[in-house]
């Protein structure tokens, strides 16, 4: 089953005692799978660095002296953290919680009006929809290596001019 795990079973409407008896059956540090559209191996979760030297930017250089993502759960949805150092120095961090349904979900941290749509591919594949302003401005497939310490990002997407660009960025976990 692909699914994301939440923190916390409902308990509404039951005894004391069910209650108890439920939370003895899973202990709470444990994960607890809630849907069928997110990822839900742990080789996901955890911090990733970006590898400059085996990345691959076109136009080159990389616009980031570097970078760092974050993958979490946040109750039962996902949530990814990007942190990035630019070139001149310049700090920014965007944040997307959502769910891998396919659906746009809005990114924080920046001015533009930017949605992330998440949608799991296979068991070490999921693609990302970027939208600027409702339209699409990117789509990624992110896979994930067997070993689950190396995040491999494929970006298409159009410059300016209306050519194809692709990147393809490499992220090592880190913890």
């Amino acid at each position: 089953m692909i699914g994301l795990f939440a923190t916390a079973l409902p308990l509404l409407g039951q005894t004391p005692e069910r209650r108890v008896e439920r939370a003895k059956q899973v202990p709470s540090n444990q994960p607890r799978p809630v849907g069928d559209h997110d990822i839900n191996d742990e080789a996901w979760f955890g911090v990733w660095q970006l590898n400059l030297d085996k990345s691959a930017y076109n136009p080159r250089p990389a616009p980031y002296k570097r970078a760092t993502m974050k993958v979490e759960r946040a109750d039962d949805k996902v949530r990814f953290s990007y942190d990035f150092v630019h070139l001149r120095g310049g700090v920014q961090h965007l944040e997307w919680t959502g769910r891998f349904d396919g659906k746009d979900y809005m990114v924080q941290g920046i001015d533009e009006y930017m949605t992330y749509a998440y949608k799991q591919l296979d068991a070490r594949t999921y693609e990302i929809v970027a939208k600027a302003d409702g339209q699409i401005a990117a789509v990624a497939t992110v896979t994930i290596s067997p070993d689950g310490r190396t995040l491999t990002t494929v970006t298409r997407r159009k410059n300016a001019r209306g050519q194809d660009i692709t990147n393809t960025t490499i992220h090592d976990k880190i913890r």
